[in-house]
């Protein structure tokens, strides 16, 4: 994950995005994370591999960012 956020010059500890990358795993996690990251309105990235279940979590981004060589 990445910090990112200013307010007034100030670094604010604020999540805004998540990377993604993962070769699957459990079904229910998946969709909890994806309802927390929608739920707090996240932007989601796949720098290179998102497969099977991380697919819930990264459509549940607010903006999701796939990287072209990503699979």
């Amino acid at each position: 994950m990445r910090i990112v956020g200013e307010r007034g010059g100030q670094q604010k500890n604020t999540i805004s995005s998540i990377n993604l990358t993962s070769g699957g795993g459990w079904i229910i996690p998946a969709r909890r994370l994806g309802a927390l990251i929608a739920q707090h309105e996240l932007s989601t990235y796949v720098p290179n591999a998102c497969e099977s279940s991380c697919v819930l979590p990264f459509i549940g981004g607010k903006k999701r960012i796939l990287n072209t060589k990503a699979s």
